[in-house]
């Protein structure tokens, strides 16, 4: 699987969503995709190659990434949970931090979040909520549940 930087550094960004585009095709179920949400809003900083990947029209919108306007803190930081425990993201200082920092904001303790919020709950089970949609990260292939988790990882940096 290509790394975030591998994917944003390699070639141009065109090339890449380009490339990234026909696997997702070749991957999913014969072409049937679910428009995403539209007005989705991409955090500040995100390189090209992926901000296209994950944008309304790009390669993973296919996917019904929802927009992360309307989704609950405490549902991105059980997304983040279900995403290191998966080992789609490193557990490491930054996204612990994070998935506290989201739980801190929604008023919930990290040791309780699971039995207290709902949304928390779906989201450690991989179900990603947003405006009116959701994404079941289960019926992903680990290379675009790896996309989605970044994309959860980098808007939830933009909003602490």
């Amino acid at each position: 699987m290509l790394g975030l930087t591998a994917c944003i550094t390699a070639g141009s960004a065109w090339a890449q969503q380009d490339a990234l585009g026909r696997l997702i095709e070749e991957k999913t179920s014969a072409g049937q995709h679910r428009p995403a949400a539209s007005g989705a809003a991409l955090p500040a900083g995100l390189g090209t190659g992926l901000a296209g990947t994950l944008a309304p029209g790009g390669a993973l919108a296919g996917l019904g990434m929802p927009n992360l306007q309307g989704t609950p803190l405490s549902n991105m930081a059980g997304v983040l949970e279900y995403c290191v425990r998966q080992r789609l993201l490193e557990q490491t200082v930054r996204v612990t931090g994070l998935r506290d920092g989201l739980l801190d904001r929604a008023g919930l303790a990290p040791a309780t979040a699971q039995s207290q919020d709902s949304h928390y709950a779906s989201g450690l089970a991989g179900q990603l909520m947003g405006s009116g949609s959701s994404l079941d990260f289960g019926k992903l292939q680990k290379e675009f549940k790896a996309k989605a988790c970044e994309y959860v990882l980098k808007h939830a940096a933009s909003l602490l």
